[in-house]
């Protein structure tokens, strides 16, 4: 019989083959805490959703590098007993969890589109976005950085590269963190139709977006993209439209933990030191 942890702090047994599963309400509630008490006796748990997290650093690098392990395709959706909807399709329609041939078709449009030149060209979008951030935090003297600049940042450079007007970002961002928290290895039954019904609005505004641009195509990303995409022909019309959904969700989402991820490292490596404020 498996361990359900979380139900005490009893220590884990030691036999791998008896392995612990991981609620999801514990795992959300204290995750680096849980991992940490689990990592030296286990390689890896058992989730209770069904699926497993890897715990240790060397075995997640060897996994990354093996060549037999692949993109999840619809894996995740139907974990949950999601078979339709936007969600099924914001994974049965995108590159990112498409394998082979599928993959490198739905992929070649966007590695015309992101040259090196356009990522230059969004640098000074991305530092305007970040100082205009900052700017606002001044009259509070203090903020809190996941929400107010980790999460938003994301936003506002896709945003940007897509070409969306600057009003449409707060609730354009309340729809991805409503989608990505499907991502989540801590999701609840109860909660991913709050996700379905934003990824169906999410779609449904890039839908319009992509229309209103091929009625009138702009010098940006977006009428690159359809531009390429549709002279190749080899993307369907649904297709096109979860390839940039699929965009706006895997740059938003990892990006905002990448930024999390790096200032926690360097508050780790201060040593309780303070930084010297750096003049304006």
């Amino acid at each position: 019989m498996a361990e359900v942890v979380g139900a005490d702090d009893r220590a884990a047994p030691a036999a791998v083959e008896d392995l612990p599963v991981l609620s999801a309400a514990d795992l959300d509630a204290d995750p680096h805490g849980m991992l940490r008490k689990y990592r030296a006796a286990y390689p890896f748990v058992r989730h209770e959703t069904g699926g497993y997290l890897v715990l240790r650093h060397a075995d997640i690098e060897r996994l990354g590098n093996d060549v037999r392990i692949a993109a999840s395709e619809t894996a995740h959706p139907e974990l949950f007993g999601v078979t339709e909807g936007a969600l099924f399709d914001l994974f049965a329609h995108g590159m990112l969890t498409a394998n082979g041939a599928v993959h490198r078709r739905r992929r070649s449009p966007f590695s015309r589109s992101f040259a090196a030149r356009m990522m230059a060209d969004l640098r000074p979008h991305i530092r305007r976005s970040s100082e205009q951030l900052i700017e606002s935090w001044y009259a509070d003297g203090q903020v809190e950085f996941v929400g107010r600049f980790a999460a938003q940042l994301p936003a506002q450079v896709i945003g940007d590269l897509l070409g969306l007007p600057r009003a449409d970002i707060p609730s354009f961002t309340e729809l991805v963190y409503a989608v990505t928290r499907f991502l989540s290895a801590s999701i609840l039954p109860d909660e991913i139709p709050e996700s379905e019904v934003a990824c169906q609005q999410l779609r449904a505004y890039v839908e319009k977006t992509i229309e209103d641009r091929r009625r009138a195509p702009r010098d940006d990303f977006l009428s690159d993209f359809l531009g390429k995409a549709d002279a190749a022909g080899e993307l369907s019309p649904i297709e096109i439209i979860f390839q940039i959904v699929q965009l706006i969700v895997g740059g938003t989402d990892t990006t905002r933990v990448a930024i999390v991820m790096q200032l926690a490292l360097l508050l780790q490596r201060s040593n309780g030191r303070r930084y010297a404020a750096i003049p304006r």
